[in-house]
């Protein structure tokens, strides 16, 4: 591993890839959020905070609860945008775990600052674009989740009894099994059943029964007694108290200078969020590349409405607005037991198709939840313990919020301790461990990697070698100048993989790769020895990158970006009917793929994104396999046209991985030059007949991808295709005929070589 100098401040982002992370500060139009608070234990609150976010010295930051309280919150975005980057605006459905804490740090000129924050260790989005911004941009600890019913359906009435709402995330069904992830549901919430209070004999489990009220409401009095003492117990000392009233009368004297609609306005409350941003390193497994806490603030902009949820079970006495709530413990993420949230009973239900989908089945003569699982899922057998909670005091609010520039507080890398300075803290040789107290197995798998059983379909394209380099003085050749990169084909491969099995050297969780579709350049890099102590060897290496690929797996995208740097990006892959994208190979008579994914069709124009068809391949028909195509305006490759080329039994890739730092989102807090290698054992290459296929590239300026990379287009249509098959969706799609093409069966081993070069910033406000 090669260390280079640090720089005088954080690098540029570079923005070569395809969709990347967008630019705080941000601005949430229309957010309907549900708030359950749910009782807890202190003690284990305090443990959490201690081995979560007081990993960091206590001279620099400390944390403690404030309230015996954690905070599960429903929330739907209308509208969320970059006020910097406004490339277009996403829209998003939200669930997170989140508990108050007093934060005592110091400010920048060194005096101690106490204030009250939040800590957000569980954090569920339905939105991939999203997801990656949060994670990579403040370090937010977001999963991917998907809801049912829709949560903008769920919220819209806060008044009459609510349906049923479930949530299901990624996990696997037993981890170290060797299974694949599914969908597995999470979390539900459900109203109380709606019994008869007038039945004879009295039922007193019956909610509005006379004496069910009675009981009920001596209950909840001594909870409520034991929650206030728990409260003051958890207070060392109310030194946030007195900032947070002082701004809220600060606000309140300037609104009654104003006219009465400045009065009736929301008053100005920013609070602050409290994130551990970590990433893996990829050459040693379970420990950190870099780990920072990171805070930002949350301001309450406008507000649209708000109230108790559940008021006739309120007014009868039931603190909990008549909800019960779900949890299904899942190894993997450990939220009940890791936050010490009390429950009120437990029930074990089977994970089987025709229960997966839980015990919810909401209203009265309401039809069931729809199935998770495929017909044939392999993965019918198994147990699920569920928690039931009560929440207490459940509310709503409608309101319009920003969330600004983050602030990193503090970071370290391997090679350095602790720093709460622009400079980097003092040298340290102690292991960087990753930060797993809130489980986190699902995400960021580490390597080596072994995929086996791979197969590999490659179609070679044209381009222009003036554009390729252009695209490579943009990207890799940016980094120092430590190595200088041009391309040795001049052409884009267009490779679309198939996994079967999938292992892991150092965490073997499970099976998690699937598809991937990419566009690859072959490129030759020399070392120019730049900002480095050794001498260039003078000799040219081969490397293979990729600017554009897309993968179906939650996981895998997570794991290549975070880990290796890799832009991957999920996308629904499809290749119906037919077996283009099996083991066996492709049948060109009917090959097709189509890649599925997140595009903004105008940028800079407040379209929000969509999901489109991006990509297809296809096979053409005999009649336009008729029409003479035209010879290329590139030299051809090395291998005879038709034959197949000679592939080593070891490749080198190169990538940038890098992520935006929170203060200066155009500046990259951490980047690096990541020196990669894949083996190939059991290779089998066999031909394809290339004048039998055609490639369809859909023209969005969110993935200009024949642009930049100088692709050679065959023709344009600007309008539906008279052939069959050819999707059409109101934009341009270039068509291109590749010169070459072949598919591969092999078994890959990757892993990072010992010449990873690392590139840490010395400031990081």
């Amino acid at each position: 591993m090669t260390f280079s100098t640090a720089p005088k401040q954080p690098p540029p982002y570079i923005a070569a890839s395809s969709f990347e992370p967008s630019q705080p500060p941000f601005v949430f139009d229309d957010v309907a959020s549900r708030v359950f608070p749910l009782r807890a234990e202190p003690e284990r609150l305090r443990r959490f905070c201690d081995d979560y976010i007081n990993v960091v010295p206590p001279e620099i930051s400390h944390c403690r609860p404030v309230a015996p309280y954690v905070f599960l919150a429903i929330l739907s975005y209308g509208r969320m945008a970059s006020r910097e980057q406004a490339a277009g605006w996403v829209a998003q459905n939200e669930v997170f775990f989140s508990f108050p804490v007093e934060w005592r740090h110091r400010d920048d000129e060194g005096r101690e600052v106490v204030e009250l924050a939040s800590v957000t260790p569980y954090l569920f989005v339905d939105e991939s674009l999203s997801l990656v911004t949060g994670r990579e941009v403040y370090g937010w600890p977001k999963m991917r989740a998907w809801f049912e019913p829709d949560i903008e359906t769920w919220t819209a009435d806060t008044v009459g009894r609510p349906r049923a709402l479930r949530m299901d995330t990624l996990l696997f069904p037993h981890a170290y099994a060797g299974r694949r992830p599914r969908r597995r549901t999470l979390l539900e919430i459900e109203p109380d059943p709606v019994g008869d209070p007038m039945a004879w004999p009295p039922q007193l489990d019956v909610p509005g029964n006379p004496l069910w009220v009675l009981r009920q409401g001596l209950e909840e009095g001594f909870r409520l007694a034991r929650d206030v003492s728990r409260t003051l117990a958890l207070q060392g000392s109310v030194a946030w108290l007195p900032g947070l009233m002082q701004g809220l009368g600060d606000t309140a004297s300037q609104r009654l200078t104003g006219d009465l609609s400045d009065l009736l306005q929301l008053p100005r409350w920013i609070s602050r969020t409290l994130h551990i941003k970590q990433f893996p390193d990829a050459r040693k497994p379970g420990r950190a590349a870099y780990q920072a806490l990171v805070s930002a603030p949350m301001e309450a902009l406008d507000l649209h409405g708000g109230g108790l949820l559940g008021t006739p079970p309120l007014l009868r006495g039931d603190a909990s607005g008549g909800f019960r709530i779900h949890l299904h413990h899942v190894p993997e993420l450990p939220i009940a037991t890791s936050l010490g949230i009390e429950t009120t009973g437990s029930v074990t239900v089977e994970d089987r198709h025709d229960s997966t989908r839980g015990r919810t089945r909401g209203p009265r003569h309401s039809p069931y939840l729809s199935p998770l699982e495929q017909p044939g899922d392999p993965d019918r057998s198994a147990e699920r313990w569920v928690s039931e909670m009560r929440p207490v005091f459940p509310y709503w609010l409608n309101l319009d919020l920003e969330y600004g520039c983050g602030h990193t507080e503090t970071w370290r890398t391997p090679g350095t301790d602790w720093s709460e300075r622009a400079t980097a803290g003092p040298p340290s040789k102690e292991p960087l461990p990753l930060q797993r107290a809130a489980g986190g197995i699902l995400t960021a798998l580490q390597g080596p990697f072994h995929f086996l059983d791979v197969t590999v379909r490659t179609l070679v394209l044209d381009a222009d070698p003036e554009a390729l380099q252009r695209f490579l003085d943009r990207s890799l050749n940016r980094i120092q100048d430590l190595w200088a990169f041009e391309p040795h084909l001049d052409g884009v491969l267009l490779m679309s993989y198939s996994f079967g099995i999938t292992e892991s050297d150092s965490n073997d969780v499970g099976w998690w790769a699937d598809r991937e579709v990419g566009l690859w350049l072959l490129l030759r890099g020399k070392e120019t020895g730049a900002s480095r102590d050794v001498e260039p060897d003078g000799e040219n290496h081969l490397f293979l990158t990729s600017p554009y690929l897309f993968t179906n797996s939650l996981l895998g995208s997570l794991t290549f970006r975070e880990t290796f740097g890799v832009p991957q990006i999920h996308a629904h892959i499809v290749s119906p009917g037919h077996p283009w994208m099996e083991q066996e190979g492709p049948i060109v008579d009917e090959g097709l793929v189509r890649v599925h994914t997140d595009v903004f069709q105008a940028l800079q124009a407040g379209q929000r994104s969509h999901q489109r068809v991006l990509l297809e391949v296809l096979s053409r028909t005999p009649e336009e396999r008729s029409v003479p195509q035209e010879h290329g305006m590139f030299s051809p490759i090395e291998a005879p046209t038709g034959a197949l080329p000679a592939l080593p039994s070891q490749a080198r890739t190169v990538f940038v991985k890098q992520f935006r730092d929170a203060a200066r989102p155009d500046r990259a807090g951490y980047q690096a030059l990541m020196l990669g290698d894949i083996s190939f054992d059991n290779l089998h290459l066999r031909p394809l007949d290339a004048k039998r296929l055609e490639v369809r590239l859909h023209r969005y300026p969110s993935h200009p991808m024949v642009r930049e990379l100088g692709l050679r287009v065959s023709r344009t249509e600007r309008r539906p295709s008279t052939h069959p098959g050819r999707v059409w969706e109101g934009r341009p799609v270039d068509v291109l005929l590749p010169r070459e093409a072949f598919w591969l069966t092999a078994d890959l081993t990757a892993g990072y070589s010992d010449e990873e070069i690392r590139l840490f910033p010395q400031e990081t406000r």
